[in-house]
Parts: structure tokens; sequence; C-alpha cells
């Protein structure tokens, strides 16, 4: 797990790292034998986003698979074939069982339910799953959509593949809504959301350092706009508040000043994060967030 460099990005930015450690993972229990195919089911990000995680964080895979050849003194890049999966959850997609077919109780459809026809692309591979039972309201299904398959699954194999990868997350017995890979990866996120709980809860101390910085920023603009305009009309004021005899290029500065004094908040916010991130680490700030004896465990779970 990493903590993002900025804030509002979808596209993970440190793949690269973090498949070098699966990689070395999966060898140590395998008897120091190379992965031949990597299935990587992604989650969290939207259709206009598909060529993105395709071109930044698939090509970060194929560099960590030389990386981690590299770490393990290979000369030769062993091949290893990718296919990547988009799981969409947030949709408006449902579906409503012919008569006598429904589940007892919630006539929701039957869990195993797939539609890959009509409503799906005519171009590209997906297909809608829906793998659980919904206990209360309308079942949701899943959203699929391949974007590489370098491993040449068939429709069949993966559709049934994913399927049967539903019963097999290990804190429940029955079919669980997406893939586990991707709810596994949701779990680990509420556990990154711990370390850094301070900045969800409104912290009055970290509040309040954000105030005062922000006050001494806005201070400190003020007075250059007081210097470049030579102190004239409302040259120092904000407009809005009693800037009325702001001209236009004075206004504009206003704008850039403050959209200036926004950036550092959020530098200095990621900073503080990171360093909060990582307390448990004795001072090291890069790698997973957790002491090293837990690294092998999924005690997030």
């Amino acid at each position: 797990m990493r903590l993002q460099p900025k804030d509002s990005v979808e596209v993970i930015q440190d793949v690269e790292s973090m498949v070098v450690e699966r990689i070395a993972d999966w060898r140590k229990a395998n008897n120091a034998t190379w992965p031949k195919n990597i299935l990587y089911y992604r989650d969290g990000v939207s259709e206009g986003q598909y060529v993105q995680v395709k071109d930044l964080e698939l090509r970060q895979i194929g560099k960590a698979v030389a990386q981690a050849a590299k770490n393990a003194g290979l000369k030769v890049v062993p091949k290893v074939k990718l296919t990547a999966v988009v799981v969409a959850k947030r949709h408006h997609v449902r579906f409503f069982p012919k008569h006598g077919e429904a589940m007892k109780g919630n006539g929701n459809c039957q869990p195993g339910t797939l539609v890959d026809r009509v409503i799906t692309s005519p171009f590209y591979q997906d297909f809608y799953l829906q793998s659980h039972n919904g206990l209360k309201g309308t079942a949701k299904p899943a959203h699929y959509f391949v974007l590489v398959n370098e491993m040449g699954l068939g429709e069949t194999v993966l559709q049934s593949f994913t399927h049967n990868l539903c019963y097999t997350y290990v804190r429940a017995t029955l079919g669980v809504s997406y893939a586990p890979p991707a709810y596994y990866a949701d779990r680990l996120c509420e556990r990154g959301r711990c370390y850094l709980r301070r900045f969800f809860v409104a912290d009055a101390k970290l509040r309040s350092d954000l105030e005062d910085l922000k006050f001494v920023l806005q201070l400190e603009y003020r007075e250059k706009r007081k210097v470049e305009f030579g102190g004239k009309g409302q040259g120092g004021g904000e407009s809005g508040k009693g800037g009325k005899g702001m001209n236009k290029k004075e206004i504009e500065r206003e704008v850039e000043h403050k959209k200036a004094i926004l950036e550092t908040l959020k530098k200095d916010t990621l900073m503080k994060a990171r360093v909060e991130f990582y307390r448990w680490k004795g001072g090291v700030e890069e790698g997973n967030p957790w002491a090293e004896r837990l690294g092998e465990t999924m005690f997030w779970m």
C-alpha cells in the first residue's frame, strides 16, 4: 500500500514498486519459480480513465517484471502474460428475474446471473455478473471490462473463473458481489484511512495549523499586491470585500494568489499526511506503512 502523491488522482502512481513486492512474495512461496501470468482486477476507475490505466498502470506492471528479474539476478526477463480487467460497481444497471425464477424472500435474480449481450459493448469484451445473493434491496451486478488479455482467456473461461473467485473471499461463506482481489484492495484502503484518521475527523490541532498557515500566506500575498500596484486604490484588498476600486489586473492577481495559497496548503497537508502515514516505520517513509514483521500477513482483514 502506498500514499498517493497527489489528491483526487484515481490512477495509481506506485504500481511498479508494489508489483515488485508481490512478485518477490510469489517466488518466495513457490520455490523461487517465476509467475507465468498476472490477472489484474482493477477497481475504482470511470470509463473515461480506462486509457490512462492501460497506458500508465499496465506499463508499470511491465516495468515491475523487469525490475523484479533484475533484483533476482536474472539476465533475461521472463515472459509474463498480463490480463487486466476493470471492475465497476458504480453504475445504474439492474436485473429483474422472470416470473417464477426469483430468489425466495428478496425477489432478486439468482446468484451467478450473467449478461454479456445486448447491453454490453459490441466492440470490446465486457460483461455484467451478479455473483451474490442480495440480502436486502435490489442486488447490483458488477460490470467487468477487459482492458488487455495477453493470457488469451475466452469469454466463458474468464466469466466462469471470475464467478468462482467470488466464492473464495475469506470473510464470507457465500459469493460476494465482486471479484475478491478488488474487494481485498477496498479493505486495505480502509486500513489506510486508519493511518490517516486525524485528517478525516477534523483534528483541532491540524485545522489550527492550516488556518495559521493560510493567514500568514494571505498577509504575504496581500503585501506583494500592494508593492506591485503601488498601494493605489484597493490594491491590497479582496474582491467582493470592499475591493470595488480594484482594476482587472489586480483582480486577476488576487485570483492567482488564492490558487497559490490553496496549492501551498495542499502540499503542506500531503507532507504532514506522509509523516503520519509512516509514523510506525521509525522514520522510514517508503514502502508499506506497517512494521516489516506484518508484511506477509493479511492482518488488515
